[in-house]
């Protein structure tokens, strides 16, 4: 991908038909109060119309030019409207008089929220919000088509800075769960022990190692194992317990086995496993260091493609993974 492109969004086209519907209200409002004050006939014979054609052709030729006229004003206030995105900066073009505006420079973004109406919600379109990192200000993108799709495109185009993995390494685990989850930290109770069900798991293997893949992609992190997602310390005793080797050493042979499984055992060396004593209960820190190259997650015969977008590893589509490996991986 080049780039220098733009990503170009158009408005929904259901914003032409709510146009097309305001300036013909606003024509028949203009009209009646004309017809109010002016009689069409009169005016018909006050300018001599009867020279052009009868009344009723006049009137209809009348009528038709102005609503062409307004078709035309729907279509081209939707047609002239765009947004134009690359990773430096998010422009709207109107033309005309209203000409072009920035409404948020790409790499000032932290997250892009997306909300949608009811009606939006039935026909596909809403708002896209930028939160920006050094501003209580936001832009906003109206009418988007398709929003959720264009709130990822725009995501893989932001350049998070990387962990810091000497900082990351000094870090106390504690000072990690103070800090809480981000760009840079995810909590998870276990590898694969289900509290719900009291017993193993694997199918919660997963959801370490989409976030393990996530970090990968986008700037590395640190993955707390034995930690709630409130916080709360819980250990890793049960889940020890309940393997063939019941400590440390058994957990990382399993650990390994699910990792060469779902990710690959090439990418095994951007991840290293530490544990430690919190409050008498085993903590494992497991630091991930980016990749040169995209990383998938395999998982029950299908291939996934995450990236991690402030607190969370985000799966892309094939078209937005397409994008985000070209733009990203530049090496």
């Amino acid at each position: 991908m080049d780039l220098s492109k733009k990503i170009i969004i158009k408005p929904t086209p259901a914003v032409f038909i709510r146009n097309l519907i305001i300036i013909e209200f606003v024509w028949a409002v203009a009209a009646s109060l004309v017809s109010l004050q002016f009689s069409p006939t009169e005016l018909y014979n006050d300018f001599q119309l009867a020279r052009f054609g009868p009344f009723n052709i006049i009137l209809t030729i009348v009528i038709t030019t102005f609503q062409i006229m307004i078709i035309v004003l729907a279509f081209l206030s939707w047609y002239t409207d765009t947004y134009e995105i690359d990773r430096q900066s998010i422009v709207r073009r109107r033309g005309g008089l209203f000409g072009m505006s920035e409404i948020a420079q790409t790499q000032t973004l932290t997250e892009v929220e997306v909300s949608q109406s009811k009606l939006g919600e039935t026909f596909n379109y809403g708002r896209l919000t930028l939160i920006k990192e050094t501003s209580a200000e936001k832009g906003t993108l109206n009418n988007i088509p398709n929003p959720r799709h264009y709130a990822a495109l725009i995501k893989t185009l932001l350049d998070p800075q990387q962990l810091d993995i000497q900082a990351a390494m000094q870090k106390s685990i504690p000072d990690h769960i103070e800090t809480g989850e981000g760009q840079h930290c995810e909590f998870k109770a276990s590898f694969a022990w289900d509290y719900r069900l009291q017993r193993i798991n694997k199918d919660l293997h997963k959801a370490v190692m989409k976030n393990i893949v996530g970090f990968m992609n986008t700037t590395g992190g640190i993955l707390l194992l034995g930690v709630g997602d409130d916080g709360a310390i819980v250990g890793l005793e049960q889940e020890f317990q309940s393997q063939g080797k019941p400590n440390a050493d058994g957990f990382e042979i399993n650990f390994n086995t699910a990792f060469r499984n779902m990710i690959g055992p090439e990418y095994r060396p951007y991840v290293s496993l530490e544990f430690e004593q919190i409050e008498g209960k085993t903590i494992c820190r497991v630091v991930v260091l980016p990749t040169p190259e995209p990383v998938y997650l395999t998982h029950k015969n299908q291939e996934e493609f995450y990236i991690r977008t402030g607190n969370a590893s985000q799966p892309l589509t094939i078209s937005q993974a397409v994008t985000y490996v070209q733009t990203h991986f530049k090496g």
